[in-house]
């Protein structure tokens, strides 16, 4: 599965709560993260916060660039079943 990266702003008039979660709930991967910027709205939100921006951008291709490598693979391919679990995350803004 593709790991999968969705960032939502807890003001957004264009795109609700439910559909927000709604849509992370029915992603097939296993390896997702929902952040969401407290107050901010349908915007960029890079410009809204920009420090939580790259902070969980980075962390987030760091992740699913250490689960990707040919090491991890080998792993997996070892183990009877993957035991990650889905986690959501609401991290305080400014």
């Amino acid at each position: 599965t593709c790991p999968a990266l969705i960032q939502w702003g807890s003001k957004d008039e264009q795109v609700s709560r439910e559909e927000t979660e709604t849509l992370y709930h029915n992603l097939g991967s296993t390896k997702k993260k929902l952040i969401v910027y407290p107050g901010a709205r349908h915007e960029n939100l890079l410009l809204h916060n920009s420090t939580l921006w790259e902070s969980s951008v980075s962390n987030f291709l760091n992740a699913s660039a250490m689960t990707q490598s040919p090491v991890n693979k080998q792993e997996n391919h070892n183990s009877s079943k993957a035991t990650t679990t889905p986690s959501v995350s609401s991290i305080s803004g400014n």
